[in-house]
């Protein structure tokens, strides 16, 4: 049986406690074993000098007060919850030691390859990732993509940002087969989820967490691949609409 393998962000909490979820639910359900995990992290962005952090930190705190003072009792909730979820969140990736995770610097490294390479052609799935994999790399592996929208309709990047600006009240999230064309893969699981568009995308990040969506999401994918042999999905070129593309929103 493969390696099973979750690459994602160090600092992306959510994402790191639903891959922790995703994977206590198929050790339990579909009987895999737990050494057959791995959990790869990089950091989302450089580390800046300490100073320019500290900076930042008292920038950006001065401007979480001045937004709480002008908010609504409803509004102000909201935030609480949500940032009580932020820390429950984290909580669970620092306590769980079950799973074995590795962190790297980046993707596209020597050391990533290695691993792939050592393990054998492994399943990957790349967990809202912010970084283009180089074709070396796919070939090293069996490589999947989750992406945060409906394919191939909103391909490219931050497509909720693109769904909500387009007043489309159903997005999905959408696990797919990568090739070295952005997110053009055989699609292997999809997850509805309604969209509110008052709501800012990492608001919909939130609320999938309570709910879930993304550890089913990843749970149903690896389903699939392993309990259905050969079955890789649909084909984006059999689509009869409309692909389109869209890059990182200016904001």
């Amino acid at each position: 049986m493969k390696k099973l393998i979750f690459f994602c962000n160090e600092d992306d909490w959510f994402t790191r406690s639903q891959i922790l979820t995703a994977c206590e639910r198929i050790e339990g359900l579909l009987g895999i074993d737990e050494q057959k995990f791995l959990i790869l992290c990089k950091p989302r962005r450089k580390r800046s000098h300490p100073s320019t952090n500290e900076t930042k930190l008292i920038t950006k705190t001065l401007a979480v007060l001045t937004k709480l003072f002008r908010l609504t009792p409803s509004q102000l909730s909201t935030k609480l919850s949500n940032r009580y979820i932020f820390y429950k969140s984290k909580k669970h990736v620092l306590s769980e030691k079950k799973y074995k995770v590795v962190f790297v610097e980046k993707a596209n490294s020597e050391k990533v390859a290695d691993i792939f390479f050592n393990e054998d052609n492994p399943y990957v799935i790349f967990v809202h990732f912010d970084e283009i994999i180089k074709p070396r790399l796919l070939g090293l592996c069996v490589p999947f993509n989750l992406h945060s929208g409906l394919l191939p309709e909103f391909r490219g990047c931050q497509p909720l940002y693109w769904q909500i600006s387009e007043k489309v009240p159903l997005a999905a999230l959408t696990l797919h087969r990568m090739t070295e064309g952005l997110d053009e893969g055989d699609i292997i699981v999809e997850v509805p989820f309604d969209l509110l568009l008052d709501k800012s995308p990492s608001e919909h990040m939130v609320q999938n967490y309570r709910e879930n969506v993304l550890a089913n999401t990843l749970f149903l994918g690896v389903r699939r691949l392993f309990k259905f042999d050969k079955d890789f999905g649909i084909a984006q070129a059999n689509f009869s609409g409309k692909a389109r593309y869209f890059n990182r929103p200016v904001y």
